[in-house]
């Protein structure tokens, strides 16, 4: 699964992180951080070498709604001066063990980013609490395992930063350690807390991509069919189904990059067939919000303020009203799509509007 690492350009920063993070997934530290399990990777300047003393940690969560993740806390030993790298991770599909998506062919991280703009505090004697914006939001569905891994960016060879223990959780913590060429599975838990600054989401997810897919490119559950990413895209909704309340926002996110997408609605589903590289669940009259590009996020989108553009703009079967339940889809461009036939669909979103 392709991934990339996602840099952002500012240092070091003790200022609070963005407001209104609702807290989904907490697992806090135990007292002055229990067990510590080392999670550092040597960053040599010359990009020559690794290090023995190299290792990774990983945490298991499920979250019992769909939820789109924007902002981490975690806890550990203080920061190493080249920041953190925090992954996310599938479930390993091949095995019913507690085990990311790292063995397989194709296998990788969800999404990767350099982390240097946290805060950083000090709760006691030398164990720190951390917290950071992530640079793009990460769909998780609901009822299904994912993982998370942090890992501090050391300047030098056989120095090592270490993750604190958390006594809640149930699974403990996938690890490796490049000196032992071995996986392990530690009894013990890491302190992580997941937030969201989205909502709850609003509607009913319909048309995924864990099957019919054209060319056999099934998606993960709740995304659409694989795209050139590695992920399907997913359409998300939050707001509310208000219709005078007017402040829906549709939003699809794991697009490829700098690609144009066309965000369609129907009153009218179907079963799905398939579509260029992924699968239509919409029928006519379909009609259309405004074309826009993914840009360098991978997501595009629409709103507050649909419900009245549908009633200028939309055929009256698709016109925002009480009562009435709409499908929305996302059609976009993916030139290197794995179906060869450059274009795809996101998942699709249902909404049942209220007055």
């Amino acid at each position: 699964m392709n991934s990339s690492i996602h840099r952002l350009l500012f240092g070091l920063a003790l200022c609070t992180p963005a407001l209104a993070q609702n807290f989904v997934y907490d697992q806090p530290p135990a007292p002055n951080g229990g067990t510590l399990r080392a999670s550092q990777l040597w960053i040599d300047p010359t990009g020559q070498n690794d290090s023995d003393n190299d290792a990774i940690a990983w945490e298991d969560f499920v979250l019992a709604q769909d939820t789109v993740l924007t902002h981490v806390r975690w806890w550990g030993e203080s920061a190493p001066s080249l920041g953190f790298e925090i992954s996310f991770f599938h479930q390993d599909p091949g095995t019913i063990a507690v085990q990311p998506d790292i063995v397989q062919a194709g296998s990788g991280p969800i999404t990767q980013a350099l982390i240097t703009n946290f805060t950083q505090a000090l709760v006691s004697g030398s164990l720190y609490v951390f917290e950071a914006d992530l640079p793009e939001p990460v769909f998780c569905a609901a009822n299904t395992r994912y993982f998370v891994s942090i890992v501090g960016r050391m300047p030098l060879s056989y120095t090592q930063w270490r993750w604190a223990q958390s006594y809640s959780g149930t699974s403990g913590t996938f690890w490796w350690q490049r000196g032992l060429h071995m996986y392990f599975m530690l009894a013990d838990n890491r302190a992580v807390s997941l937030a969201s600054a989205w909502g709850a989401l609003v509607g009913t997810a319909f048309c995924p991509g864990t099957g019919n897919c054209p060319c056999g490119n099934d998606g993960q559950v709740g995304l659409g069919c694989d795209n050139s990413t590695g992920e399907g895209a997913v359409l998300v909704a939050t707001g509310s189904a208000s219709a005078s309340a007017d402040d829906l926002l549709l939003q699809t996110l794991s697009l490829p990059r700098n690609q144009s997408c066309l965000t369609f609605a129907s009153a009218s589903f179907t079963a799905g067939a398939p579509f260029f590289d992924g699968r239509r669940c919409l029928a006519g009259p379909i009609s259309r919000f405004t074309v826009k590009n993914s840009g360098s996020s991978g997501v595009v989108s629409h709103g507050p303020g649909l419900s009245s553009y549908s009633m200028a703009h939309f055929y009256g079967a698709n016109q925002f009203l009480a009562g009435r339940t709409l499908g929305f889809q996302t059609w976009y461009r993916d030139p290197s799509g794995p179906c060869a036939r450059l274009t795809n669909v996101s998942s699709g979103r249902s909404v049942t509007f209220t007055p």
